[in-house]
């Protein structure tokens, strides 16, 4: 299962609907795996010329765009031949502290990567920073690999990676490459969160986030801030696998 949440403020979701503020909106679809095959096709990134979507895909695509640009979907709307069914269409402007949350239950192998980053990736370059967040480092280094490729197929080159890089892991081996004799792991993650694109990481590190574990700072306002409050503040995707 795959949470993909889009966001302007952060939201904890345990439903299986997409959730809007006042709104609940239901995504299941039987079958699920159908490719879509659209005369007049979404331009959905990462695909060849000659495929098509599956739906499930195409939906979650298009929901996270209608977050960043609801007139462009509504246009897609207008001439998609799946208008009438599907639950998409039917979904209000976000308000301005709004959050979109996903849930994606396609089996393994159903393209839910794809369909998690596709906005993201196609975006990134622009400023539309993404966090994928991963039970195990396996699965997450196992995830960068898919990510790389759709990254290339989207951009026609690979991502540049590292601390000054489009696409950064961050686990406990990096922080522990990375940190100076006697720096905080605050001075890092800012600096991460700050200038990183692309973001894979796991529970524990984002759990310390979540609980101020990392130290607050100051930022060149003084105004004391938490990395947690960096990340919620800058990243517009969150992808929970």
């Amino acid at each position: 299962m795959e949470f993909v949440i889009c966001h302007l403020s952060f939201v904890i979701c345990h439903s299986s609907f997409v959730l809007c503020k006042g709104f609940m909106l239901e995504l299941n679809l039987s079958p699920i795996y159908y490719r879509t095959g659209l005369n007049s096709p979404v331009p959905f990134p990462g695909l060849p010329a000659n495929a098509s979507a599956y739906a499930h895909q195409l939906q979650t695509y298009c929901a996270v765009t209608r977050t960043r640009n609801y007139a462009q979907v509504s246009t897609w709307c207008q001439t998609c031949e799946l208008a009438q069914t599907c639950p998409v269409a039917q979904l209000a402007p976000l308000p301005q502290h709004g959050t979109l949350c996903i849930t994606n239950s396609a089996v393994t192998g159903g393209g839910k990567t794809l369909a998690a980053y596709a906005y993201g990736v196609q975006h990134c370059l622009t400023g539309d920073k993404v966090l994928g967040v991963y039970p195990t480092n396996e699965l997450l280094h196992d995830q960068k690999r898919a990510i790389c490729q759709l990254f290339q197929t989207i951009h026609r080159r690979p991502p540049t990676e590292g601390i000054d890089g489009e696409l950064l892991v961050v686990d406990g081996e990096f922080l522990r490459q990375e940190k100076d004799a006697g720096e905080q792991n605050i001075k890092l993650i800012e600096y991460i969160l700050k200038r990183a694109k692309l973001v894979l990481t796991n529970p524990d590190i984002l759990y310390l986030l979540c609980h101020h574990l990392y130290a607050s700072s100051r930022e060149l306002t003084g105004r004391t801030i938490t990395a947690f409050s960096i990340l919620m503040r800058d990243f517009r995707t969150i992808i929970f696998d």
